[in-house]
């Protein structure tokens, strides 16, 4: 009887411990549930918000400049660029060594944009690369590729600079550039642009690189047909700042260039997120900077497939004056 009643205490005990864990199990459940749905609703809102939405910000033209009569001193002149976005490029295969599907994607956006048969867009294009690169990494990324490539005969002294941005008080380095008026072979603009990719794609994949500017219209128009055929391939809209009267007023107007390296904490604490943007660098440029840039707007895209996204909602920017994000629907 003993044994009998001592055995019976146990099961029961047991089954009680077993009920109560149970309780506690779902009262922590409900907690959670609660602190997640409620109490931390809006921070993982913006968390799922941030990966089905993609927000670029899109600049607004700059201001135009008049004098008192109302004439007009400097517009902006409408101009493209064709870019790549490296998130939209095949991946490498690696069930297929012997073929590099990026190069290819990439080779035959070249060939479309002419880079084969143009000498001026292959110098243009090497340009532009060359600036985004370097001269250590534009050098190594040609010869990789087994390219042939010719230097000016006269070198140029290349002051070496600090990490915190200051000159360094050594001697200048010696280095021969390359002759960027000898376009490059298709094999070496293909090297370059797949190099300037993996640098991006570093980053945030999903921001176009741009590889040609100075486009006109027309060909822009060509470009943007062949898309289907070429999905990573973005045509933007870039203005050029266009001075009526040249170089008769540039003492007073100034003119614009990118970011200074100097500069780029200034800009960047005051809400430049591009620092390849370009400002005003002197004149009236540079004293009515905020006034002309204007407040850019934001474009909003909604993810509907990895590598593939279509326009959710857009707003451009309109200069000098704030414009807020288009609402989320």
């Amino acid at each position: 009887m003993f044994e009998e009643r001592t055995v019976r205490d146990t099961a029961n005990l047991t089954m009680t411990l077993f009920r109560a864990g149970i309780v506690i199990v779902f009262l922590i459940m409900v907690v959670r549930m609660f602190q997640l749905q409620v109490v931390e609703n809006e921070r993982y809102q913006a968390l799922a918000n941030r990966n089905r939405l993609l927000r670029i910000e899109t600049p607004a033209p700059r201001g135009i400049i008049y004098d008192s009569n109302g004439t007009i001193l400097v517009r902006n002149r409408p101009s493209f660029e064709v870019a790549l976005v490296p998130e939209d490029l095949p991946f490498d295969d690696l069930d297929t060594p012997d073929v590099d599907e990026e190069a290819v994607e990439i080779e035959k956006v070249l060939r479309i944009l002419r880079a084969d048969s143009d000498p001026e867009v292959a110098l243009r294009m090497a340009a532009i690369l060359f600036n985004k690169l370097g001269y250590d990494d534009f050098i190594r990324t040609v010869q990789r590729a087994n390219v042939p490539i010719s230097f000016l005969s006269e070198p140029a002294f290349v002051t070496p600079v600090t990490e915190d941005g200051r000159l360094a008080m050594v001697e200048p380095r010696k280095v021969y550039l390359p002759d960027l008026d000898q376009p490059l072979p298709l094999e070496g603009l293909v090297a370059l642009v797949k190099r300037v990719v993996a640098i991006q794609s570093m980053g945030s994949a999903s921001d176009p690189v741009p590889i040609l500017d100075g486009v006109d219209r027309i060909r822009a128009f060509e470009i943007s047909e062949d898309s289907f055929r070429i999905p990573a391939v973005r045509v933007i809209q870039v203005p050029v700042r266009e001075y009526i009267y040249g170089d008769l007023l540039s003492h007073v107007l100034g003119f614009m260039g990118p970011i200074p390296a100097l500069a780029a904490d200034t800009y960047r604490e005051a809400g430049y997120t591009n620092l390849n943007e370009k400002v005003g660098l002197n004149g009236l440029e540079y004293t009515y900077q905020t006034e002309l840039r204007g407040a850019p707007g934001r474009s909003l895209f909604r993810t509907q497939h990895p590598w593939r996204r279509r326009t959710h909602d857009r707003a451009g920017g309109r200069t000098g004056a704030r414009l807020e994000s288009p609402p989320e629907h």
